[in-house]
C-alpha cells in the first residue's frame, strides 16, 4: 500500500497546471502574435484570432479524447493499442501546427519570418520546456547561447537543437495529459506491471529530452570559442547539478587556515598544496558520484512499482554504487583534514573546525549533503524524490535514465517507444 500511496501521490503532482499541458498556441496569444510581427491591418489580426482559437480547439478536444481513452482502458490494453493512441495523438498535434503555419506563410512577408520563428520559440520553451524536472530537461540553449554573446556562432546548432526538441517535446505531450490518471487507475487496481510499462514510456521521453540537451551542448562546445564554450560550460553545470561540490569540511577549512593571521605563509602555501591534491584525487570520484546520481534521479521514482514486482535490481545496486562512492569521497577527506591538522597543529586544528558549522564532521567529513546511503537491499518508499514543488517550478515527474546515447545530437523522432511487453 504505500507504494500505491507513493506513487499516487507523485501523480497527483506530475499534472501541468489547470489539470494539464496546454496548447503551445491559444486566442490570447493573439495580440502578443500581432504585436511582435508588427501587423497593423485589422484583416490580418483577425485571421490570426481565428487561426489561434481553431488551433486551440482542436487541440483542447484531441487531448481530452486522448484523456478519456487511457483512462478508460481498465483492463489493460495491449502495448499496441496504447502506442497506437500516443502516435495518433502525436499526428494530430503536428497536423494542426502545420495548418497553423501554411496559414502564417500566406500572412507573412518574407522579412517577418524570422521573427514569427522566434516568437514559436518562445511559446514552445514557455508552455513545454519549462516543465521538465530532470536535471538538463528544461535547458533552453538559445536563451543560454545568447545571454552568452554566442547567439550568431551557434546559429546553425541551435536551430537544429530547436528542430529535434519540437518532437521531443510533443512525443513527451502525450505521456503529460493522459499519465497521471493512467497510473493512478493502473495501480489502484493492482496491475502494477501495465503501470510499469506505461512510466517506462513517460520515463523515456523525459531522458530523450535531456540527453538531448547535454548532446547539443557537447556539441556547442566543440563549435563556439574557446571563452565563450567555457562560459557555457559553467552555466550548464550549475543548472544540471545534482549535488553540492563545495562547502566541504576540507574546503571550509583550508579557507580558514588561509584567512588565519597566527598561521605562516610557509605553512598556508603548504596547506594549499595539500587541499590542491585531495581536489585532484577526488575530481574522478565526483565525475562518477553525479553519473551515478544522474542515472539515479529518475530510477527513484519507478523504485516503489519495481519493489512491489521483485524488479528493483537496478535501483538497489546504483544506491550501493552510490554508498560506496561516498565512503571513498569521505575517507579522502578524513585523510586530507588530518594532513592539514599535522601542518598547523592539532589544538589549532580543533578550534578551526569548531567553526565548520556546514558539515556534520562525524558524519560527513566529505561535506556532501542529506544523510548517507542505505546498504544495498536496503530502502523504503522515502527514498524517493517525490517532495512538493517549489512555487515557482511547475510540477513534473522524475524518470529514469536509458541505455548509453550516442554522442552529438539525437535523430528527430515524433513517435512514442512501443511500452515493453509485459
Amino acid at each position: 500500500m504505500p507504494a500505491i500511496l507513493t506513487v499516487a501521490l507523485a501523480c497527483a503532482m506530475w499534472a501541468a497546471p489547470s489539470g494539464g499541458p496546454a496548447p503551445i498556441y491559444a486566442a490570447r496569444d493573439a495580440a502578443r502574435i500581432i504585436d511582435r510581427l508588427g501587423l497593423e491591418g485589422a484583416q490580418d489580426g483577425q485571421i490570426i484570432e481565428l487561426l489561434l482559437v481553431d488551433y486551440e480547439t482542436q487541440w483542447a478536444q484531441a487531448a481530452a479524447s486522448l484523456r478519456s481513452d487511457l483512462t478508460s482502458f481498465k483492463d489493460g490494453p495491449t502495448s499496441t493499442a496504447l502506442s497506437d493512441r500516443l502516435i495518433a495523438f502525436n499526428q494530430t498535434q503536428l497536423a494542426l501546427a502545420s495548418i497553423l503555419q501554411e496559414h502564417m506563410d500566406l500572412l507573412l512577408e518574407p522579412e517577418d519570418q524570422a521573427k514569427w520563428t522566434r516568437l514559436q520559440h518562445e511559446l514552445l520553451m514557455e508552455r513545454r520546456l519549462k516543465y521538465g524536472q530532470l536535471a538538463g530537461e528544461s535547458l533552453d540553449l538559445r536563451s543560454i547561447t545568447r545571454d552568452l554573446g554566442a547567439e550568431v556562432a551557434s546559429a546553425s546548432t541551435i536551430g537544429a537543437w530547436e528542430a529535434d526538441l519540437a518532437h521531443l517535446l510533443q512525443r513527451r505531450t502525450a505521456y503529460d495529459i493522459g499519465g497521471p490518471s493512467r497510473v493512478q487507475a493502473l495501480m489502484l487496481a493492482g496491475q502494477f506491471n501495465e503501470a510499469l510499462e506505461w512510466m517506462q514510456g513517460w520515463i523515456d521521453a523525459r531522458v530523450a529530452i535531456r540527453d538531448a540537451n547535454l548532446s547539443y551542448v557537447k556539441l556547442l562546445q566543440t563549435t563556439l570559442p574557446a571563452q565563450q564554450a567555457a562560459a557555457l560550460a559553467d552555466v550548464v553545470e550549475r543548472a544540471t547539478r545534482l549535488h553540492v561540490r563545495d562547502g566541504r569540511a576540507v574546503d571550509v577549512l583550508a579557507a580558514a587556515v588561509a584567512a588565519d593571521p597566527s598561521i605562516t605563509e610557509a605553512v598556508k602555501a603548504a596547506v594549499a598544496r595539500t587541499l590542491q591534491g585531495y581536489q585532484q584525487r577526488t575530481e574522478l570520484i565526483h565525475e562518477q558520484r553525479e553519473a551515478l546520481e544522474r542515472r539515479l534521479e529518475p530510477e527513484m521514482l519507478l523504485a516503489p512499482i519495481q519493489q512491489r514486482l521483485g524488479r528493483d535490481d537496478v535501483f538497489r545496486r546504483l544506491k550501493q554504487e552510490q554508498a560506496d562512492n561516498e565512503a571513498r569521497l569521505s575517507a579522502q577527506g578524513e585523510a586530507t583534514i588530518e594532513a592539514i591538522c599535522s601542518l598547523i597543529g592539532e589544538a589549532h586544528c580543533h578550534r578551526l573546525l569548531e567553526g565548520v558549522d556546514a558539515v556534520n564532521r562525524r558524519d560527513h567529513p566529505s561535506g556532501l549533503p542529506g544523510p548517507a546511503a542505505p546498504p544495498s537491499g536496503s530502502h523504503s518508499d522515502t527514498d524517493s524524490p517525490l517532495s512538493p514543488p517549489q512555487p515557482s517550478t511547475p510540477p513534473g515527474p522524475f524518470l529514469p535514465d536509458t541505455p548509453d546515447r550516442p554522442e552529438g545530437p539525437v535523430a528527430p523522432n515524433p513517435h512514442p517507444p512501443m511500452p515493453p511487453p509485459a
